[in-house]
């Protein structure tokens, strides 16, 4: 419990330390500095939710997430990214309004800084349990500043996909058995499944032919992953 309590307060403080710059950065680059395509900065004074400004860290997947959590699998490009992060973003959408673009882009910045914030928590702990909590620190504020540590800003799923790698490694560090990701492989694919058809269910934006078409490249897709899972669960026996 002391070390749970030990990782929040230094995880805390990197991470509001850190979202800060980020936001003090983000307003440098945008108010103060001219923007290439125009010659000058971008204005922001128009309402928050039609504000280019608010819009700043809508880019690249981003918008893919955005668009996928709104309509489902409209498009056959976005077969390349996978339900559950979308799916997240659809009902954090739903609590805030279900307005598009702005609550769903603002559900997926809010979840994926909660699930960096975590992230950092689980890692301190991990680290904690086998070198000095100097060392915690220090790997803390290296993984908060480094620059790839732009996409746990962003409205990406790689921060909820570290915070699952390392709750994984975490119960594996607390005696859980290996072969438990093996057993779950099956209920794996049939949730990764139910949550791609409960998204297009839910945004009821494509037809069913459409959806159809997209959906079956989508589980073409899940089923290769999910064999390379399972490959690769069998190696941590050898």
């Amino acid at each position: 419990m002391q070390t749970f309590r030990t990782a929040l307060k230094e995880s805390a403080w990197v991470f509001l330390i850190s979202r800060i710059t980020m936001l003090l950065v983000s307003y440098v680059a945008v108010v103060l500095i001219p923007q290439f395509s125009t010659g000058h900065p971008l204005a922001c004074t128009h309402e928050i939710w039609n504000n280019p400004c608010t819009y700043f860290w809508l880019r690249w997947d981003a918008t893919a997430y955005v668009r996928i959590a709104h309509q489902g699998y409209a498009s056959t490009s976005d077969v390349a990214f996978f339900p559950l992060w979308p799916l997240m973003i659809h009902y954090g959408g739903l609590l805030l309004g279900a307005q598009y673009w702005f609550s769903y882009y603002i559900a997926g910045l809010l979840i994926s800084n909660i699930c960096f914030f975590f992230t950092l928590v689980l890692l301190y702990i991990l680290l904690a349990e086998d070198f000095e909590s100097s060392l915690a620190k220090r790997v803390l504020f290296y993984i908060t500043y480094y620059p790839y540590a732009l996409f746990f800003f962003l409205g990406y799923a790689e921060s909820l996909f570290m915070l699952l790698c390392l709750a994984v490694f975490l119960l594996l560090r607390r005696g859980k058995a290996l072969s438990w990701p093996m057993r779950s492989t099956w209920v794996m694919q049939r949730g990764i499944l139910y949550f791609s058809r409960r998204l297009r269910c839910a945004t009821g934006a494509a037809t069913l032919h459409q959806s159809g078409i997209h959906l079956s490249l989508l589980y073409k897709k899940l089923s290769i992953t999910l064999s390379s899972h399972s490959l690769f669960c069998r190696t941590l026996w050898i």
